[in-house]
């Protein structure tokens, strides 16, 4: 379980844990781009879905908001 966002020809894949993935997804293949766990900013499972606008992503847990460039 876990949320989702796409930019840039690529999803962002949130779960309720904390790990994000960069996904290229095509009819063909899912492939695993990168990815990496985001900090604890509170008790509760992620459930705020992922944005990306201006080459940054955000991510935000409880009352924290995480940003991360993006930017090839």
């Amino acid at each position: 379980m876990g949320s989702l966002t796409y930019a840039d020809n690529m999803l962002y894949l949130l779960d309720e844990r904390g790990t994000i993935r960069l996904v290229n997804a095509t009819p063909e293949c899912f492939k695993i781009a990168g990815e990496f766990k985001v900090p604890k900013g509170g008790t509760s499972p992620f459930w705020a879905h992922p944005v990306v606008c201006g080459g940054k992503l955000f991510l935000r847990h409880d009352d924290n908001l995480f940003v991360y460039d993006v930017r090839n």
